[in-house]
């Protein structure tokens, strides 16, 4: 198809420059010269040209044009046909994989189970030379061995991974790793932990920390699947937790086993803001509440990250140790944003015998916090509840809307 464009692209140049010639033979039949051509500042353009050339030109506009707009249209047409042509092609092998491997899987075959070649038509479980040798045919096949091992476990699983080795993707996958293509080192990496090839294991790890935002995430994933150590690279790492890598990594933990999980202590001294503000949230998600107290010590971080990820760890851990270094915090910091956090926790983990703290504060000029505090005294007891009617009794109409609000009595 690029051949096909590049022929049509030269043969447009040829009638550009064809007709420049054309143009030229032209002036020279009607007999027209540079001074015949020249502008006259008094008269009108059409004075010098004859009505023959200037149609001749327009004539000349309109069928470049039109060969232009026919061969752009052939081109987008050659190039749609053979794209369908490939898909469908690709459609028909898939279906075939599918078949092919869902037999495989579900059929008692041992020791012929691999007999792959020259198989008779009557035969489904059959490949032909062209499935493990093309690489689009592999691509696909491979595509759908990695597919369906998602799906089973047990001796179907491993009549999978034993296609995988005997048809070299084992191979292919290693290479993949020192691709320059993140997305092809990326499909080795899965490919690799999906089979769970064990001698591949300390390439993958290695790529942890990679400089390519796709593969350090792959790696990372691998790695907390793999590993009987799944959080040991964060010993050491030196690099950027995003919110989406954090993300993926609490997702892979929260398939293991609750006995595999690490104790997150281990991390809280890094000297990686971001390792120490995922494990303080991953104490929380994971309540491990022996961590409470260490936690609260991270409510004086300088980090606002880290401040409010230990606020939200303590609510999820509800440890009244927490209390305390909670009020202090909320008292000694000017961020707003950060009071509403520590005032949501106090709710889950406070009683009227904080009523005098919620009261205190109550008068803070600040919609959004008085709104805070007002949801928390609902909440956390009876006195508090009756409190809050007694100030809404006595505030001005803004304040009466704004209990009213807390208390969804509209």
């Amino acid at each position: 198809m690029k051949q096909l464009s590049k022929v049509c692209c030269s043969f447009l140049l040829f009638l550009c420059f064809q007709s420049t010639l054309m143009a030229q033979t032209q002036k020279e039949v009607l007999g027209i010269t540079a001074e015949d051509i020249a502008l006259d500042e008094k008269e009108n353009l059409f004075t010098h040209y004859d009505e023959k050339v200037v149609l001749y030109y327009l004539y000349l506009t309109i069928a470049s044009f039109v060969v232009m707009s026919v061969s752009l249209v052939s081109i987008t047409c050659l190039r749609r046909l053979a794209h369908n042509k490939k898909q469908a092609e690709m459609d028909l092998l898939t279906e075939k994989y599918q078949h092919y491997i869902a037999e495989l899987v579900s059929d008692d075959y041992e020791d012929d189970m691999l007999q792959m070649l020259d198989a008779s038509e009557e035969q489904n479980l059959a490949l032909s030379l062209e499935d493990i040798s093309k690489p689009l045919h592999r691509e696909l096949l491979l595509t759908e061995i990695l597919s369906m091992h998602k799906y089973i476990a047990g001796k179907s699983a491993s009549k999978l991974r034993e296609l995988y080795l005997t048809l070299g993707f084992k191979e292919e996958s290693l290479k993949q790793l020192k691709n320059r293509n993140w997305q092809v080192v990326v499909k080795g990496i899965y490919a690799l932990s999906v089979m769970n090839i064990v001698d591949a294991y300390p390439l993958i790890f290695d790529l942890v920390g990679h400089k390519h935002p796709k593969i350090n995430e792959a790696a990372m994933v691998a790695h907390i699947q793999l590993s009987t150590d799944p959080l040991a690279f964060l010993d050491n790492y030196k690099g950027l937790l995003t919110d989406w890598h954090q993300y993926r990594m609490h997702s892979m933990l929260s398939k293991l086993p609750m006995e595999e999980v690490p104790n997150f202590d281990r991390w809280m001294d890094s000297d990686n803001e971001n390792v120490v503000e995922f494990v303080i949230k991953m104490s929380g998600f994971f309540q491990q509440a022996e961590l409470a107290p260490k936690v609260a010590r991270f409510l004086l971080n300088d980090s606002q990250a880290i401040q409010l990820a230990s606020i939200r760890a303590l609510s999820i851990i509800g440890t009244e140790e927490a209390i305390e270094p909670l009020i202090n915090v909320f008292n000694e910091t000017e961020d707003n944003q950060l009071k509403i956090e520590i005032i949501k926790t106090l709710e889950t983990l406070t009683s009227d015998e904080n009523l005098s703290f919620f009261e205190q504060q109550f008068s803070i000029k600040n919609y959004d916090l008085q709104l805070a505090i007002a949801k928390a005294m609902t909440v956390i007891g009876e006195k508090a509840s009756q409190r809050l009617e007694e100030l809404k009794g006595k505030s001005s109409e803004d304040i009466q809307m704004l209990i009213k609000h807390a208390q969804k009595t509209y």
